[in-house]
């Protein structure tokens, strides 16, 4: 028995470049349940489809913790899979780490497995929620207590476990923009042919602080931003309510780059002028909106909503204008060049320290289209629906993010990989990326959206889901419509996930 024993280490430990393909066992994390589907095509029909119901059940096993111990991959290897994690109720709650959240993230570093943060959260810069996720998760502190900068750790020879180049929030996709206005419309990079950009064309934008919006935006590359500000102190008749010009208003705005074109009425500067005509609209004279984009909850809703239905209603973009034909049954043709609505985030609710769910950006969307309801034909399509051209809904589970997300992710395993030697980045082209976990709490954002998604190199996106968030597996099973959206496996918390699914792919989860 021994020297069998002895044998069987002998094997394990000279073969430390073959990962051994073991099956995933079920198991318990910490003081939750864990459940996992052991089978390894085994997967859950999204709603809607036409795929035939998977025979596979979710139940919980009671039973110790058990894992696989595979040896450990070659460092050069290609990982053939891949990680994106939801933030709020998978790796923080209320800001605080969630037990193992940090350990699993370094472990996956250690390891060179590519990973991406996708949240629909926003409002900041890039950079500066990365440093704030660095120092909230633990990644940022030597012994010393000072912040590893990214320019340290890639001088080094490795990249930092987090930085701007493995992290997604709601409004990142905008960057696409600059140079590409079709780019998020498009299933891969590129975008249309010959379809411009708008770096250099005026845009609006807004959010819970109008102002850092702003600045994010030129941040981003956008070289002409405007905010309802802007136009409110230029144009203080364009909403007759201003009791907050003067408090709020006043210290952001910024001079408009050009003035409105009044077109008719008691506004217009010269009442008496000849009748509009399509040679006035110039946009080296008059202000044209080209895009409008909401990065994140707004909070003078009646304000933005004006604004925005005037946008909407405008001829190409020209505010102060009016275009009947914007309100008719079909619409503006986007060959019209009207302006076009971005929200980068649908959630309709979301999770506070408040003990019931209050209303997020998705809420802003709905009334801005209810709004829109009210005033255009009925028959016209609805302003959020892909039919109506005019708006484009971002944010998980909408497919143009979870496009950006993979093209991110391929990008940073591209990196990771040639930071770790030519052979292994050139072994990419020959090791495609097969999965990609998507490991979130909430089932109508992160599981619907990796479950819908379909990828453009055949990726398959494997939804994990955990307790630790929105979903309460309390109400599971109480209600038929409660998990619409089924999982490839609910485990207790983000270092259950990570191990299910390295013990999946038979790699170590030794963490």
């Amino acid at each position: 028995m021994a020297a069998r024993r002895c044998l069987v280490d002998w094997l394990v430990t000279a073969a430390p470049s073959v990962p051994l393909r073991m099956k995933p066992r079920h198991f318990v994390a910490g003081d939750r349940r864990g459940i996992a589907i052991s089978a390894r095509n085994c997967a859950y029909s999204p709603v809607g489809t036409k795929s035939k119901p998977s025979s596979c059940a979710i139940r919980p096993q009671k039973q110790r913790r058990q894992f696989s111990a595979p040896t450990s991959p070659a460092q050069s290897s290609v990982p053939p899979f891949a990680f994106a994690f939801d933030i709020d109720g998978v790796l923080l709650h209320v800001s605080e780490p969630i037990p193992g959240a940090a350990a699993a993230l370094r472990h996956l570093h250690r390891y060179n497995i590519p990973f991406i943060l996708l949240t629909n959260g926003g409002g900041r810069y890039e950079a500066d929620r990365v440093v704030d996720l660095q120092r909230r998760l633990g990644l940022d502190l030597k012994s010393s207590g000072h912040i590893i900068s990214q320019h340290d750790l890639e001088s080094e020879g490795s990249l930092p476990v987090l930085s701007t180049a493995n992290f997604v929030q709601s409004h990142t996709p905008f960057q696409e923009l600059l140079d590409d206005a079709a780019g998020l419309d498009a299933a891969t990079a590129g975008g249309k042919e010959g379809s411009g950009g708008l770096r250099d064309e005026t845009i609006l934008v807004t959010g819970s602080d109008a102002a850092r919006i702003r600045t994010i935006a030129e941040q981003y590359g956008f070289s002409s931003v405007i905010t309802p500000a802007d136009i409110l102190a230029a144009y203080p008749a364009i909403y007759p309510f201003d009791p907050l010009l003067k408090s709020v208003y006043a210290d952001t705005a910024r001079p408009l780059p050009k003035p409105l074109l009044l077109e008719g009425g008691k506004l217009a500067s010269q009442p008496s002028a000849k009748p509009f005509s399509p040679s006035d609209l110039d946009d080296s004279k008059y202000l044209r909106i080209a895009a409008a984009f909401v990065f994140n909850d707004p909070r003078d809703w009646a304000l933005d909503i004006q604004i925005l239905t005037d946008v909407l209603q405008a001829r190409c973009g020209f505010l102060g204008t009016f275009d009947p034909a914007s309100l008719s049954a079909e619409g503006l043709p986007k060959s019209e060049g009207g302006t076009r609505l971005f929200f980068s985030n649908s959630d309709l609710l979301w999770a506070t320290t408040y003990h019931l769910p209050r209303f997020g950006q998705g809420a802003f969307a709905a009334a801005v289209a209810g709004v829109w309801s009210q005033l255009a034909s009925t028959e016209q399509p609805p302003l959020l629906s892909p039919q109506s051209g005019r708006a484009t809904l971002l944010g998980k589970p909408h497919a143009a993010t979870y496009r950006f997300a993979e093209r991110t992710l391929l990008r940073y395993r591209a990196s990771l990989l040639e930071a770790h030697g030519s052979k292994a980045s050139s072994a990419t082209k020959e090791a495609p990326l097969q999965t990609v976990y998507m490991i979130g709490d909430n089932p109508e954002s992160d599981i619907a959206g990796a479950n819908q998604f379909s990828s453009a190199h055949g990726t398959d996106w494997c939804s994990v889901l955990v307790e630790t968030g929105v979903y309460d597996p309390a109400r599971d099973g109480s209600n038929p419509d409660y998990l619409r959206h089924r999982p490839r496996a609910i485990v207790g918390d983000v270092g259950a996930a990570v191990r299910w699914a390295l013990q999946r792919e038979g790699w170590p989860a030794d963490f």
